[in-house]
């Protein structure tokens, strides 16, 4: 079994060929025994890739979690098109 978080805490239960099984809700809890194997895999891309940003501007560049907030701000990067900004 694989899961795939969705942007809005979504998650995708997905079978051995990677086809989508089932979608649960960000409140619906996956249930598993100890003989299930999860195995979680990379977001959708675009998230992947402002997560390793973040990582990046923390790490190599020594910014602080301030700077990186107001960079995600008003780069409009953390956010999917169209939905509206933290607060207002």
């Amino acid at each position: 079994m694989t899961v795939r978080y969705l942007p809005g805490l979504a998650k995708q239960v997905l079978n051995e060929r990677g086809e989508v099984e089932r979608t649960l809700a960000p409140t619906d809890r996956l249930m598993v025994s100890k003989e299930d194997r999860a195995r979680l895999v990379l977001s959708a891309p675009e998230r992947v890739e402002v997560v390793r940003r973040i990582f990046s501007l923390y790490l190599r560049d020594g910014i602080g979690f301030k700077a990186i907030a107001h960079y995600l701000i008003t780069t409009a990067c953390h956010r999917q098109a169209g939905a509206p900004l933290p607060g207002r």
